[in-house]
């Protein structure tokens, strides 16, 4: 296709006549290459003068960035001489990162991320400090980490991070023409003129924000601290405002300070220094005071872990005993009537009537295949009288109990279903009861302790698969003749949640 379009070279033969088209043709492709290289010579002209005019403008950037900073350092030293307080001026540019994913996420903070354009995880963006934006920010603050970047920062984001956003699409600001072909009517041409109208937060900030494509960052160096956890807290963390200390997290290591033996050290710079290392001392020592915290919990939770093995044993024991001398002398032994139940819901919600759907809500069996602890006791006994069609249940044992919150253990926090990798997901929602790890919760379940109650409700309904070889008929009952699913299974029912686990 390419070549109907070149200007190709036309022979002749001296002294030959020439036919009446070819004239033409020759005449036409002589003034297409006069154009062609009018047009080059004027677009080389014009790239010259606009590469001039950006040169003059990025020295006056570079003066009004080095006069700016001369007036503050004069101001502080009028303020110091005066013996008053010189209060640094507001800032007027944000940098927000995005340090947290989309998992488990509620929709209000999601649809705030998407109107900031943090749509992936560190990704960052360039925002205007006014109160819209910081109210937004309120919303979000656990999933993000913000400051106030320095001129240094703007100017290696853009150089090495930047991409503009052309036709939706993103595209390398490998030339100015990019540029100048979406900012030129804003009168920007180049990249000094983009890094200019950010760190200045200039009238054209909203354009040139959304034209520069959200940055793509890397995971940094060695880490976060605990994104769990806000900046400003005593622990300390990630998420949340972190002011100028934003550079460290996004351009490369903290500004040290330095200097050279024998100089004389400014009184701010002492001042700084000496701050620098009492927060230095702070922190280790928190850290070193929430590490033996975990280590004195954890000793503690195995002590008490022994003791419940011990009290298992002996409970064991005792019953054998007990057996034994029923049957020397020749009585019978009652066992001791069960405390606890474990319930699973064994059908869907299709042509149930309110009152049993009313009921499954009331004991969180919301789903098929849900699955519960309860205390047996009256109300409860009503209840599955109630619903007995669409569930099963029975006396799980210790081992039973055991394989649940091990392997399908879920925490509730703040209405959300959150895995037990951690004691401290525990010992924050039921440390005031005086359960801090797995061996408590199990403890509680199974002996029905007398906080049984807050542990059954901190545990996310078990969610069970499909049982390993099927029901036998849901539609008739476990002690039915033929012989069903729903009902009382008794200790029978450890069989069914082995093959459910």
């Amino acid at each position: 296709m390419a070549e109907r379009y070149l200007i190709t070279k036309v022979a002749t033969v001296e002294g030959a006549a020439v036919p009446e088209l070819v004239k033409l043709k020759i005449a036409r492709d002589e003034k297409l290459a006069e154009e062609k290289k009018a047009a080059i010579e004027a677009q080389k002209k014009t790239r010259q003068e606009e590469r001039a005019k950006l040169k003059e403008r990025t020295a006056a950037y570079e003066k009004e960035y080095a006069d700016n900073a001369a007036e503050l350092v004069k101001l502080r030293r009028e303020a110091k001489v005066n013996g008053n307080f010189f209060v640094e001026p507001e800032a007027k540019l944000l940098f927000v990162v995005r340090i947290a994913g989309i998992i488990k996420m509620s929709p209000k903070p999601r649809k705030v991320l998407q109107l900031l354009r943090l749509k992936q995880l560190h990704n960052g963006v360039f925002l205007k400090v006014n109160k819209p934006i910081l109210n937004m920010l309120k919303l979000v603050q656990p999933y993000v980490t913000y400051g106030f970047p320095s001129l240094k920062t703007v100017r290696e984001l853009v150089y090495k991070r930047g991409f503009g956003k052309v036709n939706k699409q993103r595209i390398p600001l490998s030339s100015n023409d990019i540029i100048s072909d979406s900012l030129g009517k804003f009168g920007i041409h180049g990249v000094e003129d983009i890094i200019h109208e950010i760190y200045t937060v200039g009238p054209n900030f909203k354009q040139v924000s959304n034209f520069l494509w959200p940055f793509k960052l890397s995971s940094p160096k060695g880490g976060f601290i605990n994104k769990r956890h806000g900046f400003c807290e005593g622990r300390g963390g990630d998420w949340g405002n972190r002011e100028e200390r934003t550079d460290e997290s996004i351009g490369g290591p903290a500004d040290q300070v330095a200097s050279v033996e024998g100089a004389a050290v400014p009184e701010l710079v002492k001042l700084k220094v000496a701050r620098d290392e009492k927060l230095a001392e702070e922190k280790k020592a928190a850290i070193a005071a929430i590490k033996k915290t975990k280590e004195e919990e954890r000793a503690k939770l195995k002590e008490r872990t022994a003791a419940y093995e011990k009290e298992y044993a002996e409970a064991s024991k005792e019953l054998v005993k007990l057996r034994r001398e029923a049957k020397v002398n020749g009585n019978f032994f009652v066992e001791p009537e069960a405390k606890l139940l474990f319930v699973v819901r064994i059908a869907g919600i299709i042509k149930m009537s309110p009152k049993p759907r009313k009921v499954l809500q009331l004991l969180r069996l919301k789903q098929l295949h849900n699955g519960v602890f309860l205390k047996v006791n009256k109300p409860i006994l009503n209840m599955l009288k109630l619903v007995q069609p669409y569930v099963t249940y029975g006396y799980p044992s210790l081992k039973t109990v055991r394989e649940l919150v091990y392997k399908r253990g879920f925490g509730k926090v703040n209405k959300q279903r959150i895995p037990l990798s951690s004691n401290d997901i525990i010992s924050e929602s039921l440390g005031k009861f005086g359960i801090h790890g797995m061996e408590d919760i199990i403890h509680e379940i199974y002996t029905v302790g007398p906080n049984f109650k807050q542990v059954s409700n901190f545990l996310w309904p078990f969610k069970l698969s499909s049982p390993k070889g099927g029901f036998i008929n849901k539609r008739h009952g476990f002690c039915e003749g033929r012989g069903g699913d729903w009902g009382n299974r008794e200790e029978l029912i450890n069989d069914l949640l082995r093959r459910m686990n």
